[in-house]
């Protein structure tokens, strides 16, 4: 190989290894555009720099915010979920003791035991022992996302503190 060929190979690979940069990472293309003037004709100065970099810090915030937004949409509907779960329990509870009423109705004196062998008592406490136990989950579902809700909360708080983007919307 020739000193000529080796030269080539070497800014071949550097040109190959800039245009996968360039494509890879969008940090990449930024520094290539400071660095060849493009991209940043209308930033002159370091102050419009810093404005420019300030806006699309404003604009991670904003779509975390939105985020947050429509976490908290979720959940509402989460919520509303669980409202519903709450009254198929207490509906299951009260068709349960309508049973129980009703076994009772036709025997005075019945045990326990018999109430338990009853098969609509038997499929109605099923059915207590179903929907409480779908409130159960869905409670922990809302209780999951209360978190998850309140950590993004605080973390799109933080972001605004950390870089005063609060401050420069009232200025």
């Amino acid at each position: 190989m020739t000193l000529y060929s080796l030269i080539a190979l070497v800014i071949g690979l550097g040109i190959a290894g800039v245009i996968i940069g360039a494509i890879v990472s969008p940090d990449f293309r930024r520094n290539l555009g400071i660095l060849f003037g493009k991209g940043n004709n209308k930033l002159t100065t370091a102050v419009e720099r810093e404005l420019a970099l300030i806006a699309e810090q404003e604009a991670i915030v904003a779509k975390a915010s939105r985020q947050a937004s429509d976490l908290r949409g979720t959940l509402n509907n989460e919520r509303n979920k669980l409202t519903a779960a709450n009254a198929a329990v207490d509906t299951a509870n009260a068709d349960l003791d309508l049973a129980i009423s009703m076994a009772k109705g036709k025997k005075a004196d019945i045990t326990d035991a018999e109430l338990e062998q009853d098969p609509i008592v038997a499929q109605q406490a099923a059915n207590v022992q179903t929907a409480t136990g779908e409130r159960d989950i869905q409670a922990q579902t809302v209780a999951s996302i209360e978190s998850t809700v309140a950590v993004t909360k605080q973390a799109v708080a933080d972001a605004q503190l950390a870089h005063g983007i609060d401050q420069l919307r009232h200025e």
